[in-house]
Order: C-alpha cells, then structure tokens, then sequence
C-alpha cells in the first residue's frame, strides 16, 4: 500500500487503563517466549465451534499475521507449517456454541495468563463486550476482526470494507464470462452467484458487493451478454449454508450449480472446498472467485476447470491463457497485514498507540481500524493480482490504479454504512438484472448493516451529505447505480476511528 493521508474522528478522549503495562507486558513476554505455545501473549479464539486453525482463509490468515509479528521481533515459535497447531495448546481454540460459553473461554484464556485474544469473526462481539465491563480484566484486551466496537479502551477492532473488493471481483467475474462465452453460456445465459456460510455483516458485504459488480458491468457493457445473478430465494437465508463447516456448503453449491451459475463465490472459509467438489460432480465449465485470501495460489485445492475439453480460456486482452484452474481470482482481505500492523501499534512503547506498518497507519486500543479500497488500487482489500486485468478491461480501463481511483465509490458503497442496528436492514437483490426484490427476514433485521437508499428505511446514524457524480472511462459513461444517500466512512485507504 502507498502511504496516504489519514484521518482520524476524534471522540471523547479518556484515559486508556492499563495500556501502558499492557504493552509492557506484550513487549516483554513476546522477547521471552518459551518453547511451547502456552508462553505465547496472546491467543486466537476461532468465528466458531465449526472453525479451524487451518482452513486456507480466514482463520490460517489471521495465524499468519501473528506469526509475522512475531518474526518481526525475532521470535520463531510460531514459523512452521499451520497444520502442525492443535487446539488447545495455548496458540488457538473454538469459542463455544453461545455468548456464556465464549464469555467463559475468554475468561480462561485470560486467567490461564494470556494477555490478548485475536478473536476473527463477528461472532465474538457480544460476549467481549460483556468480558471488559469485568474489572478483573482491564489489564487484558482483545484485538477483534470484522466487528466494531465502541467506548472500548482494551479494545482494537478492524474492519474491512470489503463489499469493495467483492465489487471488483463482480466485474471481473462478469468480464470473464463474456470473454469466455463460447465456453460458460452453451445454455443461453451467462450467471453469476454466491452463498454466505452465517448471514452476518462481514459475510453479507461480499455477496452484495459481488452482485453490485456484476450490475455496473452490464451498465458499462451495454452491447455485449448480459450477465444475470442467481438467485436462491427471496430473503438472505436463501443464500445461507448455516455454518462454516467444511460439508455444510454442498446443498447451496449445487443449488446454484442447479439454476446455471457460471461463477460462484462461496463465503464460508473452508466451504469453498465444498463448491469445487460440487463443480467436479456437475462436470461442466464453471469457475470460482474465491474469499479473504488469494486461494488460486494454493495448489493444495485448486482443480482444473471440469468439462473444458480442448477449449481455451480467453485472458483480458483476449490471448489465449494458460490458468484453466476452477479458482480465477479472490477478494482479498489482508487480515494478516491488519493483524501485524495492529498488534504493532497495541505493543508500541513510545505511548502513541499507533503505528505506521505497509504504508498505513494502524490504531491499537481504543482505535477502529477501518480498511477500504486504496486511491490507487493498492491496499489491503481488493480483487487479487490475478483478477485485475478483467476488472480493469470489464470498466474500459487500461490502468488498473487509474480505473480504481476513478470509481464513485461514495456513491456505489454510499448505503453500506455504520454499525449494525435494526434501522440499517438490508434489502438482498433478487432479481437476475439486480433491480430490488424482496426485502430481508427479520432474522437480518436484528442483524442488518445496511440501507439501499431505495427502502427508505430509517437512518439511525446522523447524515453527511454527499453530492453525487459520474465518471467517464475511455469515453464510456459508467453512471452511479443508485441514488446519492448518507456517506459516513473513508473513501480509500485506512481510517483510523478514535472510539473513546
């Protein structure tokens, strides 16, 4: 990432209890790690009791930025292969099936001499909000990924906005299919579409953003296949596996298999497994666009395209490729540079409680960390290297970082804002051309985090109006999707939110 401007809103300043002991303590007992893991300072608390350590996404990147902090300090406890980790031994374990439970493991691991948890996952929030209104534990804290917290000074919270990477990848994706249609629309059609494994905010902004792309490319792409979005049913548990346990995501895989999705971007960690087993079975072309890391990479679950036969995947420039692999491209969250970069600033001694780590600055307790699209593409959410070139050829570019700073993102993100309350419910596209359909259950209601600006739901949060533009890229007219509404998040970069 280069380095950019910051912002910081400031709140009500009061005194962060204990943070300098606990940084002293971090910074002490990282120098002295032991030869086992139950020396460690801090320990991760997985999204759930079906997650692992090891699940090539969300949880394994999380491990991976502990490690490198770690390494960053000389210490190598934790430099070997993922897998080679078991629950329990003092560097990760499950939560628990309900807020007691996880109120009850994060009280053993604190008292077991843990000095932070990096909790991964929504799921945690409820029950770290009640463990640091406990007194017993104001010189521990927490370090929560993909939830926000406010009024926590033991608490540093990162967010990613990754609705925006997913955008990316709904480009990408539907570039892909028109380059390739000869291969992906035999049947007339060319269909993308996607599941999530819990309907949670973190979860729901990738699939809300991926359909978001895919309607911005046919807007840019008028004389060219439309491309058509799967649609499961008429509210957010349609698209819902119920869990992310590795088998779970096979019924949703195949549903969408079923109704001729061409693309399919599984959000449930280790389902995406699930999704290629179901793709073998089907035995005809369909890719996938992958979550949280870049999982093309990973040669230890990446399949070639079934059904290809003697065909050609076209690349963005219209050569022929060489990558005829089921996994294309991912929207990345870079957790592991979010988690080094966080846990930087939480042991930083000089009192700063901030530091500068890739380019960006990072706040440590009391901070919000919110990650966002950088001006020029570089940042630590976004489509990944593979896919770029069909992003940037889907919107008429020539210039990835050019296209990218060019987006109207405050009007394309602009009604994905705030923390979640009732008011902000979110009303899931069902149609296949992306037009509103039915609004969300009241499961969602209790959970929602956003307004598309079409609903004229009620905005619990104070509004900043934003005037609204368009852009025009090599000559085309690429016209915001949806009205001017409230913006209240950073448009690129980091922002680092004070929250005391």
């Amino acid at each position: 990432m280069k380095k950019k401007t910051k912002k910081i809103i400031k709140a009500s300043l009061t005194t962060l209890f204990g943070f300098g002991l606990l940084a002293f303590i971090i910074s002490t007992s990282v120098i002295n790690v032991g030869s086992n893991t139950s020396n460690l300072f801090a320990e991760i608390v997985v999204s759930d009791n079906t997650s692992v350590l090891a699940d090539k996404s969300f949880s394994e990147t999380t491990f991976n930025g502990y490690r490198d902090f770690l390494n960053s300090r000389n210490e190598k406890e934790l430099d070997r292969p993922v897998e080679d980790f078991r629950e329990g031994f003092g560097l990760w374990r499950r939560p628990g099936t309900n807020n007691q439970e996880k109120e009850t493991t994060f009280k053993g691991i604190f008292e077991n001499g843990k000095d932070i948890i990096i909790a991964p996952g929504f799921n945690s929030q409820a029950a770290i909000e009640s463990v640091i209104k406990d007194s017993t534990y104001s010189d521990k804290g927490f370090l929560l990924l993909d939830a926000d917290l406010e009024k926590a000074s033991n608490v540093s919270t990162v967010i990613f906005r990754m609705e925006q990477a997913a955008f990316q990848c709904g480009v990408a994706a539907s570039e892909f299919l028109s380059l390739n249609e000869s291969i992906f629309g035999k049947d007339g059609s060319l269909k993308i579409g996607g599941f999530v494994g819990i309907p949670i905010p973190s979860t729901l902004d990738f699939l809300i953003g991926f359909q978001k792309g895919m309607v911005a490319w046919n807007e840019h792409n008028p004389l060219k296949t439309k491309v058509e979005w799967t649609t499961l049913g008429n509210n957010i548990d349609s698209y819902k596996s119920g869990s992310f346990g590795i088998g779970d995501g096979r019924q949703k895989s195949k549903e969408l298999l079923d109704k001729g999705a061409d693309v399919i971007l599984p959000i449930a960690g280790p389902q995406t497994l699930d999704t290629i087993a179901e793709i073998r079975l089907e035995n005809r072309p369909v890719i996938i666009v992958a979550a949280d890391s870049a999982q093309e990479d990973n040669v230890g679950i990446q399949q070639p395209i079934p059904g290809l036969g003697s065909n050609v995947i076209k690349n963005a420039d219209g050569t022929n490729s060489t990558n005829n692999n089921i996994i294309q491209f991912s929207a990345v969250k870079k957790l592991d540079v979010a988690v080094q970069g966080t846990l930087t600033a939480i042991s930083n001694l000089d009192g700063s409680n901030i530091a500068t780590f890739d380019g960006s600055q990072y706040g440590g307790f009391g901070y919000s960390n919110t990650i966002a699209l950088g001006e020029k593409g570089e940042s630590a959410v976004g489509i990944s290297q593979a896919g770029k070139a069909y992003f940037t050829q889907g919107l008429g570019g020539t210039d990835f970082g050019t296209v990218v700073s060019g987006l109207p993102i405050n009007n394309i993100f602009k009604e994905m804002i705030g923390i979640p309350t009732p008011e902000n419910v979110i009303q899931l596209f069902n149609t296949a051309d992306g037009t509103p359909g039915i609004g969300g259950s009241s499961a969602v209601a209790s959970i929602g985090r956003y307004s598309d600006g079409l609903n004229n739901q009620k905005k619990s949060i104070a509004p900043v109006n934003v005037a609204g533009k368009e852009i025009r890229l090599n000559g085309s007219h690429f016209a915001p999707p949806l009205p001017t509404t409230p913006f209240l998040l950073s448009d690129y970069g980091i922002l680092r939110r004070k929250v005391i």
